[in-house]
């Protein structure tokens, strides 16, 4: 496959009988693979997708290039379904043996079921590229989750050890979107061998988000995210070796939200953020705000942790909101609903009377 079929296909032929493609499913049993550089773009001459979705069912994307050859895939709305299955096996100097980059360029990244597909309510489906030293996602309106499943981005698969599995190395993630969420119930786990970076791309974030209960893992060498990360009532946690920064442009909202039944409403609880540094320091900007508040309901949890000697500290400078509303029936007594709490863990602690006082106002 290459663009010459992909726009055949797109085009369409009508002397023939044939019409254009409205969407497009690929799938591979063990790897979707790209060697040297190539394009992979359903965008005509105006930057517009002719495909309404581009669907890949493969457990893994793999590289076979230098590491200035790049592998690009265009498209509007790109759903990376996974499969349960294990990935193909690595050959030397074969697909996987790579050290270029994967660019995947798009309005919205899905990880999860395709349309029109019946889901697997149990299934955890993985993910994974291997011989990309750079892993390059760039979402103009959203990257999100409607299913149980986990990305693995690494460059290199090393050495197989028995109850473990393979040894993997390297490969570092850039995600830029403007915003980071998941569906209602998604569980969405994205571990990167080096570095992670998760940026906005300037576009304003104007959507509104209301699916409940989402979870999101971050785990990287060093996370550094400066963007919306939106997962009302849900769970966050990024855990890194290094360093975690949060920017001054990070938003992570895991506020609780107002939900109609018919003519009642109901409230949502306020989710849970975990920072875990094993190795390094965890830094939030003044411009940054942490969201776990609720009403009618209460509050989460942020919960920082790093306590390596020589490095542990943690300075939280931004606004962290964890205020809850209302009460509850208690067996006849009404109640407060319990405001959110912060648990720090760490061996410095950054100026501790403003970030009180930061705590209090929030």
């Amino acid at each position: 496959l290459d663009q010459q079929v992909m726009e055949r296909l797109l085009r369409g032929d009508t002397s023939r009988g044939a019409p254009a493609l409205e969407s497009l499913g690929l799938t591979a049993g063990q790897s979707l693979n790209f060697f040297g550089s190539s394009t992979l773009s359903t965008l005509d001459s105006n930057g517009k997708s002719l495909l309404d979705k581009l669907v890949l069912s493969t457990p893994a994307i793999y590289g076979a290039g230098n590491a200035d050859d790049v592998a690009l895939i265009q498209t509007g709305n790109l759903i990376w379904s996974g499969a349960p299955n294990a990935a193909a096996p690595v050959i030397a100097q074969g697909a996987g043996t790579g050290s270029g980059t994967l660019q995947v360029q798009a309005r919205r990244i899905e990880f999860g079921h395709g349309p029109d597909t019946q889901a697997d309510s149990l299934g955890d489906y993985g993910r994974s590229t291997l011989g990309f030293a750079n892993v390059n996602l760039t979402a103009s309106e959203r990257i999100t989750a409607n299913h149980k499943g986990s990305l693995a981005v690494y460059q290199a698969r090393g050495a197989y050890e028995a109850g473990k599995g393979y040894a993997h190395s390297g490969g570092n993630l850039t995600i830029s979107t403007p915003l980071l969420t998941g569906e209602a119930g998604s569980v969405n786990r994205i571990t990167v061998g080096g570095d992670l970076r998760v940026n906005g791309n300037g576009a304003a974030n104007g959507v509104a988000v209301q699916a409940l209960g989402g979870e999101l893992l971050l785990a990287a060498r060093s996370i550094g995210l400066d963007t919306a990360v939106v997962l009302p009532s849900g769970k966050l946690t990024l855990s890194a070796e290094q360093d975690i920064h949060l920017g001054d442009a990070a938003r992570l909202d895991l506020a609780g939200r107002t939900v109609g039944l018919l003519d009642e409403k109901q409230y949502s609880w306020g989710g849970d953020v975990t920072l875990q540094s094993r190795h390094g320091n965890i830094r939030q900007g003044a411009g940054a705000v942490i969201d776990l508040s609720a009403h009618n309901n209460q509050g989460g949890l942020l919960k920082a942790v790093a306590v390596e000697a020589g490095a542990g500290v943690i300075d939280l400078q931004g606004r962290i909101l964890a205020g809850s509303s209302g009460y509850y029936d208690a067996g006849g007594t009404l109640v407060p609903y319990k405001a959110g709490g912060v648990d720090i863990r760490g061996q410095y602690l950054g100026d501790f009377v403003a970030l009180n006082q930061r705590l209090n106002d929030g």
